[in-house]
């Protein structure tokens, strides 16, 4: 019976995602560690995502996967509350528990998950002279928001849900950037140039929705399992483009000062499917970066637009801070960030660090949490450098 009331609860949170895909990700565990102020910071391969101009301070060649994942919940604290009174009253189910629930589920509405995962594969740095990447970032973005809740005449017998008119749909995006980067600094100014030509699949997942009714069993999955096979699955393609400046200015004692920029998707490009149609809108990310002494290194990212969610439209300010020891034999990391778009969104405080062999390969981890527990990442990754 525990099952049935966990389901009813599943059934009126969920709801719709948005198709805008890609969006700011924290790829990478420096980038995570240091909250995603990366912008102007970067000098690995991690360069083709977060400012392909970084590709000009690389003097090596890079061979790098990554793994990743980020996620925001509004909702998990609501369900607790409801988790913990089912647990109290287990064994028992009537219509009293149905009316203590009905508030606690009606705090839900407006609100739910988002989320984005991320498997990348990076090569490239500076041979020959030229300044040069290929890679493969494939990010998933998922998402969860109920839209209406229907649960007046809501009743529960012992196999059957009965008189909930509760649905839910499940859809979900995603892209695989196959890119290719270039980048050059000029002679007559302080200044480096980068693009990414990027070749764009995209992925829209969506499923039917699935009804909790009176014909629906709790137990036996009648109906449930059915609707859930009906399901679209549409593919496409497009091309892509993205720019990344970095301007360096020397400041006294040789501490210099680094700005940045990178607009993502600067031709607004789109994939129309039968299911929907993705949109990967231009997305712009200043950056600073300042070395006050060494070893230190401290950054700051600020996003100048906006990516649309089901929760509404993420905008993120981030911190970090960077020790290099050991002639960057260990790297610490530290850094923050708060998403100044979305709601219930606090301060992220986030930590990483790298070990790096010379001439072999490096091992760096990162992970990020929020103290009230609504958001979360976490990424690694091992790169082999010659």
């Amino acid at each position: 019976m525990r099952i049935m009331l966990y389901l009813l609860c599943l059934g009126m949170m969920l709801g719709g995602i948005t198709q805008h895909v890609e969006g700011a990700t924290l790829l990478g565990p420096r980038a995570t560690g240091m909250g995603g102020a990366m912008t102007a910071v970067v000098d690995d391969i991690t360069c083709v995502y977060w400012n392909p101009a970084g590709l000009t301070r690389m003097k090596e060649i890079e061979i790098c996967p990554i793994i990743g994942i980020h996620l925001f919940d509004q909702v998990h604290e609501t369900l607790e509350e409801i988790y913990d009174y089912v647990e109290k009253n287990k064994g028992t189910l009537s219509d009293a528990h149905i009316d203590y629930l009905k508030p606690r589920v009606k705090k839900l509405e407006g609100k739910g998950v988002v989320g984005d995962a991320n498997i990348s594969f990076l090569i490239g740095g500076r041979s020959f002279g030229v300044n040069w990447a290929v890679s493969s970032i494939g990010l998933i973005k998922f998402g969860a928001k109920n839209v209406t809740i229907d649960l007046e005449d809501a009743r529960l017998s012992p196999d059957t849900f009965k008189n909930n008119t509760s649905t839910f749909k499940l859809q979900g995006s995603g892209v695989n950037n196959i890119a290719v980067t270039y980048a050059e600094r000029l002679k007559f100014l302080p200044l480096s140039l980068g693009v990414n030509l990027k070749y764009i699949n995209g992925t829209l997942y969506n499923p039917s929705p699935l009804i909790v009714g009176s014909e629906t069993s709790a137990e036996s999955g009648t109906g449930w399992a059915d609707r859930a096979e009906n399901r679209e699955i549409d593919t496409g393609n497009t091309w892509g483009v993205d720019l990344g400046i970095l301007y360096k200015i020397e400041g006294k004692g040789g501490n210099p000062l680094t700005l940045a920029l990178v607009v993502r998707n600067i031709n607004s490009p789109k994939i129309s499917l039968e299911g929907g149609e993705i949109k990967l809108d231009p997305e712009a990310t200043v950056g600073i970066a300042f070395n006050p002494f060494k070893p230190f290194l401290m950054a700051v990212d600020y996003d100048l637009t906006s990516d649309e969610t089901i929760l509404g439209d993420s905008r993120r300010i981030s911190f970090g801070l960077e020790c290099n020891l050991l002639k960057k034999i260990l790297s610490l990391r530290a850094g923050a960030f708060k998403d100044l778009g979305l709601d219930d969104s606090n301060l992220v405080y986030s930590a990483g660090f790298g070990v790096r062999i010379p001439i072999l390969l490096a091992l760096d981890v990162g992970g990020a949490y929020d103290l009230k527990e609504r958001e979360l990442a976490a990424s690694g990754r091992i790169t082999f450098h010659f």
